[in-house]
Protein backbone atom coordinates (compact mmCIF):
# COMPACT_ATOMS: atom_id res chain seq x y z
CA UNK A 1 0.00 0.00 0.00
CA UNK A 2 2.65 2.65 1.09
CA UNK A 3 4.66 1.50 -2.19
CA UNK A 4 1.20 2.27 -4.07
CA UNK A 5 1.09 5.68 -2.80
CA UNK A 6 4.70 6.53 -3.38
CA UNK A 7 3.91 5.68 -7.08
CA UNK A 8 0.83 8.07 -7.26
CA UNK A 9 2.90 11.01 -5.62
CA UNK A 10 5.39 10.28 -7.97
CA UNK A 11 3.36 10.33 -11.02
CA UNK A 12 1.60 13.76 -9.50
CA UNK A 13 4.49 15.43 -9.25
CA UNK A 14 5.22 14.40 -12.90
CA UNK A 15 2.20 15.76 -14.23
CA UNK A 16 2.89 18.91 -12.31
CA UNK A 17 6.68 18.88 -13.59
CA UNK A 18 5.82 17.96 -17.45
CA UNK A 19 2.92 20.90 -17.23
CA UNK A 20 4.95 24.01 -15.16
CA UNK A 21 7.80 23.12 -18.17
CA UNK A 22 5.61 23.65 -20.93
CA UNK A 23 4.49 26.65 -19.57
CA UNK A 24 7.53 28.12 -18.81
CA UNK A 25 9.07 26.92 -22.20
CA UNK A 26 6.21 28.93 -24.12
CA UNK A 27 6.59 31.88 -21.86
CA UNK A 28 9.77 31.95 -21.58
CA UNK A 29 11.06 32.75 -24.97
CA UNK A 30 10.56 29.22 -26.70
CA UNK A 31 7.20 29.71 -28.11
CA UNK A 32 7.86 29.08 -31.92
CA UNK A 33 8.06 32.47 -34.22
CA UNK A 34 5.46 32.07 -37.13
CA UNK A 35 5.28 33.67 -40.35
CA UNK A 36 2.27 35.66 -42.26
CA UNK A 37 3.12 36.47 -45.73
CA UNK A 38 2.35 40.39 -47.05
CA UNK A 39 -0.30 39.18 -49.24
CA UNK A 40 -2.14 37.41 -45.76
CA UNK A 41 -1.43 40.31 -43.79
CA UNK A 42 -2.91 42.46 -46.57
CA UNK A 43 -6.21 40.57 -46.86
CA UNK A 44 -6.86 40.60 -43.47
CA UNK A 45 -6.34 44.50 -43.61
CA UNK A 46 -8.50 45.33 -46.59
CA UNK A 47 -11.72 44.03 -44.32
CA UNK A 48 -14.15 47.13 -43.96
CA UNK A 49 -13.42 49.06 -40.72
CA UNK A 50 -10.09 47.42 -40.32
CA UNK A 51 -7.63 48.99 -38.27
CA UNK A 52 -5.44 46.73 -37.32
CA UNK A 53 -4.79 42.84 -36.98
CA UNK A 54 -4.52 41.08 -33.64
CA UNK A 55 -2.93 37.65 -32.48
CA UNK A 56 -3.48 35.10 -29.98
CA UNK A 57 -1.18 32.66 -28.82
CA UNK A 58 -2.94 28.98 -29.62
CA UNK A 59 -2.59 25.30 -30.17
CA UNK A 60 -2.34 23.63 -33.53
CA UNK A 61 -5.93 22.34 -34.41
CA UNK A 62 -5.08 19.37 -35.03
CA UNK A 63 -1.96 18.75 -32.44
CA UNK A 64 -2.55 20.27 -28.87
CA UNK A 65 1.14 19.94 -28.15
CA UNK A 66 2.45 22.75 -30.71
CA UNK A 67 2.08 26.01 -30.49
CA UNK A 68 1.17 28.76 -32.87
CA UNK A 69 -0.86 32.09 -33.49
CA UNK A 70 -3.70 33.02 -35.36
CA UNK A 71 -4.80 36.45 -36.36
CA UNK A 72 -7.83 38.29 -36.48
CA UNK A 73 -8.61 42.08 -38.23
CA UNK A 74 -9.85 44.83 -35.86
CA UNK A 75 -11.99 47.44 -35.81
CA UNK A 76 -11.55 50.58 -34.15
CA UNK A 77 -13.36 49.95 -31.11
CA UNK A 78 -11.11 46.70 -30.96
CA UNK A 79 -14.23 44.06 -31.25
CA UNK A 80 -13.36 41.30 -34.12
CA UNK A 81 -14.10 41.68 -37.99
CA UNK A 82 -15.60 37.90 -38.32
CA UNK A 83 -17.52 36.71 -40.85
CA UNK A 84 -18.09 32.57 -40.92
CA UNK A 85 -19.12 32.57 -44.64
CA UNK A 86 -15.91 34.50 -45.86
CA UNK A 87 -12.16 32.55 -45.29
CA UNK A 88 -10.97 35.59 -45.33
CA UNK A 89 -12.70 36.92 -42.18
CA UNK A 90 -12.62 34.07 -39.98
CA UNK A 91 -9.60 33.29 -37.45
CA UNK A 92 -6.76 32.60 -39.60
CA UNK A 93 -4.50 29.79 -37.85
CA UNK A 94 -0.96 29.80 -38.79
CA UNK A 95 0.27 26.13 -39.73
CA UNK A 96 3.48 27.03 -40.32
CA UNK A 97 5.87 26.36 -43.66
CA UNK A 98 4.08 23.97 -45.60
CA UNK A 99 5.57 23.01 -49.20
CA UNK A 100 8.09 26.17 -49.05
CA UNK A 101 5.10 28.45 -48.27
CA UNK A 102 2.81 29.72 -45.48
CA UNK A 103 -0.56 27.92 -44.92
CA UNK A 104 -3.18 28.84 -42.45
CA UNK A 105 -6.93 27.00 -41.38
CA UNK A 106 -9.44 29.43 -41.51
CA UNK A 107 -11.61 28.61 -38.84
CA UNK A 108 -14.37 29.86 -36.86
CA UNK A 109 -15.12 31.84 -33.95
CA UNK A 110 -16.47 28.89 -31.61
CA UNK A 111 -12.96 27.01 -32.86
CA UNK A 112 -10.84 29.98 -32.00
CA UNK A 113 -12.27 30.11 -28.66
CA UNK A 114 -11.68 26.82 -27.91
CA UNK A 115 -8.00 26.76 -29.18
CA UNK A 116 -7.48 29.36 -26.39
CA UNK A 117 -9.34 27.43 -23.80
CA UNK A 118 -6.88 24.49 -24.38
CA UNK A 119 -3.76 26.50 -24.30
CA UNK A 120 -5.23 28.45 -20.98
CA UNK A 121 -4.77 24.99 -19.54
CA UNK A 122 -0.93 24.95 -19.26
CA UNK A 123 -0.55 28.77 -19.98
CA UNK A 124 -1.60 32.11 -20.28
CA UNK A 125 -3.79 32.90 -23.12
CA UNK A 126 -3.05 36.58 -24.61
CA UNK A 127 -3.55 38.69 -27.31
CA UNK A 128 -1.21 41.12 -28.67
CA UNK A 129 -2.63 44.02 -31.24
CA UNK A 130 -1.02 45.82 -34.03
CA UNK A 131 -2.04 49.18 -36.13
CA UNK A 132 -2.05 49.00 -40.03
CA UNK A 133 0.43 51.41 -40.28
CA UNK A 134 2.64 48.88 -37.82
CA UNK A 135 2.22 46.03 -40.08
CA UNK A 136 2.13 47.72 -43.74
CA UNK A 137 5.09 49.14 -42.61
CA UNK A 138 6.57 45.87 -41.77
CA UNK A 139 5.42 44.30 -44.68
CA UNK A 140 6.70 46.31 -47.20
CA UNK A 141 10.40 46.89 -46.07
CA UNK A 142 13.36 46.60 -48.20
CA UNK A 143 13.70 42.59 -49.29
CA UNK A 144 10.64 41.75 -47.03
CA UNK A 145 7.86 39.40 -47.97
CA UNK A 146 5.83 39.31 -44.78
CA UNK A 147 6.43 39.78 -41.17
CA UNK A 148 7.27 37.56 -38.13
CA UNK A 149 5.15 37.17 -35.11
CA UNK A 150 7.16 36.28 -31.98
CA UNK A 151 7.01 36.25 -28.30
CA UNK A 152 8.03 39.29 -26.22
CA UNK A 153 7.46 41.14 -22.87
CA UNK A 154 6.12 43.88 -21.52
CA UNK A 155 7.09 44.64 -18.48
CA UNK A 156 6.17 41.02 -16.53
CA UNK A 157 3.41 40.35 -18.98
CA UNK A 158 3.52 38.26 -22.21
CA UNK A 159 3.28 39.37 -25.24
CA UNK A 160 3.70 39.42 -29.33
CA UNK A 161 6.42 41.50 -31.42
CA UNK A 162 6.20 41.71 -35.24
CA UNK A 163 9.49 42.01 -37.64
CA UNK A 164 9.67 42.41 -41.20
CA UNK A 165 10.65 38.92 -42.26
CA UNK A 166 11.39 37.20 -46.19
CA UNK A 167 10.09 33.54 -46.74
CA UNK A 168 12.84 32.24 -49.15
CA UNK A 169 13.15 28.47 -49.88
CA UNK A 170 10.88 27.30 -47.20
CA UNK A 171 13.51 29.28 -44.63
CA UNK A 172 12.40 32.51 -42.90
CA UNK A 173 15.00 35.62 -42.36
CA UNK A 174 14.87 38.84 -40.72
CA UNK A 175 16.25 41.37 -43.06
CA UNK A 176 19.36 43.64 -41.47
CA UNK A 177 17.90 46.26 -39.14
CA UNK A 178 13.53 45.64 -40.30
CA UNK A 179 11.19 47.10 -38.98
CA UNK A 180 10.25 45.62 -35.65
CA UNK A 181 7.29 46.83 -33.45
CA UNK A 182 6.32 45.33 -30.01
CA UNK A 183 2.34 45.15 -28.39
CA UNK A 184 3.00 47.14 -25.00
CA UNK A 185 -0.71 46.55 -24.11
CA UNK A 186 -1.54 43.06 -24.43
CA UNK A 187 -5.02 41.60 -22.78
CA UNK A 188 -5.22 40.25 -20.36
CA UNK A 189 -3.13 43.00 -18.50
CA UNK A 190 -4.39 45.76 -20.95
CA UNK A 191 -7.90 44.95 -22.76
CA UNK A 192 -11.14 46.65 -23.48
CA UNK A 193 -14.55 45.21 -23.92
CA UNK A 194 -13.90 41.25 -22.76
CA UNK A 195 -16.61 40.82 -25.44
CA UNK A 196 -14.21 41.61 -28.34
CA UNK A 197 -11.92 38.88 -27.25
CA UNK A 198 -12.38 35.17 -27.93
CA UNK A 199 -10.41 34.24 -24.76
CA UNK A 200 -12.24 36.56 -22.43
Amino acid sequence: MKLKTIFFVQAIAMIFFTISTLSASAQGGEFPATYYSADKISSILSAKECVGVRFYNVVMPENNAVLTTLAIGIKADSSEIYNILNADRKYQVNLGIVAGRDAYDPTSKNNARELCVVVARTMTSFSASFTKIELQTAITYTGATGLQVSLSSAGTNNTFSITSATLSGGKVTLPTNGARYTCAEPCPSQCGNPSHYINQ
